[in-house]
């Protein structure tokens, strides 16, 4: 999986592109946590990413629980199918802002 940063103004946009899974949901995890404090919104831009599986939606939970008790916002944009078929499966459009 890939993981580009981009700052905009006081969002930080995070577009990621391959797969969610057990081995890439760490690496999610390492990049978005040290930035957590530090911006007001987190945009995470799903364009290119093809798949999700469990690891990786405990990774967005885990992500979301952070933004969230530091008065943060986090939001999913551009899912394709697949992955919002996963986030309903799960009821983590509930969780979760997804656009």
């Amino acid at each position: 999986m890939n993981i580009t940063q981009n700052q905009q103004s006081d969002t930080m946009l995070l577009s990621l592109e391959g797969k969610l899974d057990t081995l890439t949901a760490p690496e999610l995890t390492a990049t978005i946590e040290p930035l957590i404090g530090h911006y007001p919104a987190f945009i995470l831009d799903f364009t290119d990413l093809a798949y999700i599986s469990s690891a990786g939606l405990r990774s967005l939970l885990s992500a979301q629980k952070k933004v969230t008790a530091k008065k943060e916002t986090l939001r999913i944009v551009h899912c394709n199918e697949m992955v919002r078929s996963v986030f309903k499966m799960t009821k983590f459009d509930q969780i979760l802002t997804i656009e």
